[in-house]
């Protein structure tokens, strides 16, 4: 019987010069490029010096200063009049944070009862029906998706700008996830800040994060400046609609030609429920595909996935 050789171990010097010989092999420059960004995209580690670790250790840093919605005194929430959100009645809906708490924490928070999942229709009766559940932040999946699936590789001469940046889950993950060079967070609640800037500081975030105490209207120069721009649920649950008009037609107007968007929801979504905004969508931007469909274990077609959209600014508008 013929026995099974173990397997041959290197040495890391050996292992760089068999990569350096498969590199050569593939000649194309551009081959070799992608394959560079192809082990940057599909290796992982699943431990807690991880990405996905440590931004699990910064969701359980701020869960201890925060109540379970993760909305502060400060904070002015705004029920939506139009759009998908517009049924989500206050008796009815449960801000919960998604960067905080994801499916498996809040099912074990539900089932304790720790968190209501259910209101009764009927006072008395049996009937009952499920509580929506409202989030103002991204979830650690969606950021890992963000980063890993949906953006080409970010380097170091790349500016990210997060709108509205709350807790800041979007500045940290463009950190451990990318190369991006520099990563603005902005946020006009002064608490929030001071929040983001603690965790930055925790984690020594602070050579590439900044976070900026301010309304995007007094820094449009970030919006002029920057290379991606995130917008995740930013301006629907803070502001009335004719503000929410206001702020897009400013970064309709500053962004740069060729900046990358990411939003979510889609665009054509936020815009319908915005009627007359005199923003021309067609001519603005275009949509992209998903950058890396070859990650693994990341479930392209989830629907909680598949609500963030990338965009390239096309034409920067002009509104009337």
């Amino acid at each position: 019987m013929a026995s099974m050789l173990p397997p041959v171990m290197l040495t890391l010097p050996e292992a760089q010069e068999e990569f350096h010989d498969l590199l050569r092999k593939l000649r194309d420059p551009h081959n070799q490029r992608k394959l560079i960004d192809w082990i940057k995209y599909n290796w992982r580690e699943d431990d807690e010096e991880s990405p996905e670790g440590i931004l699990r250790s910064i969701a359980t840093d701020i869960r201890l200063h925060l109540p379970i919605e993760a909305v502060l005194p400060s904070e002015k929430i705004i029920v939506p009049t139009s759009g998908e959100n517009s049924d989500c009645d206050p008796k009815y809906t449960r801000h919960v944070d998604s960067f905080l708490y994801d499916n498996e924490l809040l099912h074990e928070l539900t089932a304790k009862g720790v968190i209501e999942s259910h209101y009764c229709v009927q006072c008395g009766s049996t009937k009952t029906k499920s509580l929506t559940f409202i989030s103002h932040s991204a979830s650690r999946a969606q950021i890992a998706y963000m980063y890993n699936v949906l953006l080409p590789p970010l380097d170091d001469d790349k500016v990210l700008l997060d709108v509205g940046s709350r807790l800041g889950p979007i500045l940290y993950g463009a950190y451990l996830y990318t190369n991006v060079g520099k990563i603005y967070g902005i946020e006009i609640n002064g608490e929030l800040c001071r929040m983001q800037r603690e965790i930055v500081m925790k984690y020594g975030f602070q050579d590439r994060i900044e976070i900026i105490d301010s309304s995007i209207e007094k820094r449009t120069d970030l919006l002029a400046t920057a290379d991606i721009i995130v917008l995740n649920n930013v301006f629907e649950f803070f502001m009335e609609p004719n503000e929410q008009i206001k702020m897009w037609k400013l970064i309709y107007e500053r962004v740069k030609k060729k900046a990358l968007l990411v939003t979510c929801p889609a665009l054509d979504v936020t815009m319908e429920s915005l009627p007359d905004n005199g923003i021309d969508m067609d001519k603005w931007v275009q949509e992209l595909d998903v950058y890396n469909m070859d990650a693994p274990d990341m479930p392209t077609d989830d629907p909680e996935l598949k609500m963030i959209h990338l965009y390239e600014v096309i034409n920067p508008g002009k509104t009337d």
